[in-house]
């Protein structure tokens, strides 16, 4: 991938490691759904430049990273979908070992649509070895928010949106708190923002934009499952998404 111009450029090598989960479904509104199936564990080598300006800048070797992939189906449109929580962490603890699946990941979703008044669906699912461990469903969960990210810690993008009027978003929760309990099996996510990227989107059916942003910080994963402890800190990548008031 390369930016117009002088850079930035990123070649990458992705690699599977886990296995994805079961499909999930959401239907909501007047015929819509969404189905999603979540894969953690993407190990991604390569190299990139920063477009500093540069034509002979050398590219810089990028170590081995951890992400994730998502299968994403369905029938949507903003703002009938209303908005969604969404995000993932992977255990990084043997990051250099390529071939190897994390020790832990997990992945959670909340999807939030503006109709019916029970279409809010969403899970948290918890992967050990590249294998899914646990899966709990949407009523499981409770969901928390505390603080609010400052704004200076948020970038528009793309920078043009600033000119064309795009009116402001919702702000972004300082700290996300998941707990999902199914019977003696528990999960806890605390998720802390660092900072965050709103991409602002076009509605299909009105004028108003549709907003994702894509925000950065640290999660503390706790859990036992079938009697067994598991608990890692990882760097987190968290989406919250909705339609700008």
């Amino acid at each position: 991938m390369a930016g117009h111009g002088r850079g930035p450029t990123v070649t990458l090598h992705l690699s599977r490691t886990s296995r994805p989960c079961t499909s999930q479904c959401a239907p909501f509104g007047n015929g819509g759904h969404l189905r999603w199936q979540s894969e953690p564990g993407v190990r991604a080598t390569g190299s990139w430049t920063t477009g500093d300006g540069s034509l002979n800048a050398p590219p810089e070797s990028m170590e081995t990273m951890l992400g994730y992939h998502e299968r994403v189906r369905g029938r949507w449109s903003w703002p009938e979908l209303g908005g969604w929580v969404f995000g993932f962490a992977n255990d990084a603890a043997e990051s250099g070992q390529a071939a190897t699946a994390p020790p832990a990941a997990v992945v959670f979703t909340l999807l939030q649509p503006t109709a019916p008044s029970d279409a809010t669906n969403g899970s948290v699912m918890l992967w050990r070895r590249g294998r899914l461990l646990r899966h709990f469903p949407r009523r499981s969960l409770q969901v928390a928010v505390q603080g609010l990210l400052d704004r200076d810690r948020v970038v528009l993008v793309p920078p043009l949106a600033g000119m064309l009027g795009t009116p402001p978003a919702a702000p972004v929760p300082r700290r996300l708190l998941i707990t999902g309990i199914c019977g003696q099996d528990r999960v806890r996510l605390d998720f802390h923002a660092r900072t965050a990227a709103r991409i602002a989107n076009p509605s299909e059916t009105t004028l108003r934009p549709f907003s994702v942003h894509e925000v950065l910080g640290d999660c503390r994963v706790e859990a036992v499952v079938s009697g067994r402890s598991l608990a890692f800190e990882a760097g987190a990548v968290v989406e919250f998404a909705g339609g700008a008031r």
